[in-house]
């Protein structure tokens, strides 16, 4: 690759991990599978980048994200076993309630199936029209739209959201 690619694939990056870690992060559930899927997905995306940086380099790298996390699901490698001895992390600032929002956002969505976590992060976290979700997830539009009825209503049913109405949502996207 020239400069002027690498320069344009770095820029990119920069300007997207967060919503792709974040869109990652509610696929998974773990901070951790979540950067390693961002990852994974930002290499593939560089090999292809020559050819693909003209077109719709978001939506190439989005679609690498969501079927390797599909092929993470079906491999079934999730049986990492963490080690001992690892080095405690540098001290952060308090971030309790942002932190209890997430883990219970990230708690109701594992009790949805893997397609109804689909549906609602494409749906609802990426704004995507239904039509466009369909499409990407082989499904008709009908199906879509009756899995995020039953996905909305499953997440609005759970005990932490029922009292308030409010179903917590990730830094930057409006209200479900």
């Amino acid at each position: 690759m020239t400069s002027d690619e690498v320069d344009d694939f770095t820029s990119y990056v920069h300007r997207t991990t967060r919503q792709f870690t974040a869109i990652a992060y509610l696929l998974t559930g773990d901070q951790g599978r979540a950067e390693d899927l961002t990852q994974t997905a930002y290499a593939k995306t560089y090999v292809a980048w020559r050819r693909i940086r003209m077109e719709d380099p978001y939506a190439f790298t989005r679609r690498i994200l969501l079927n390797s996390h599909i092929d993470w699901w079906r491999r079934r490698s999730r049986l990492e076993v963490p080690v001992a001895g690892l080095r405690e992390p540098a001290p952060q600032p308090d971030f309790a309630s942002v932190v209890i929002d997430r883990q219970e956002l990230a708690d109701a969505m594992s009790r949805l199936t893997r397609r109804e976590r689909l549906v609602v992060v494409l749906r609802y976290f990426l704004d995507l029209p239904s039509d466009s979700v369909a499409a990407q997830l082989g499904v008709t539009t009908g199906t879509v739209k009756s899995t995020a009825s039953r996905a909305l209503g499953k997440l609005r049913a759970d005990p932490v959201f029922a009292a308030s109405g409010r179903i917590p949502q990730p830094e930057g996207v409006a209200d479900v």
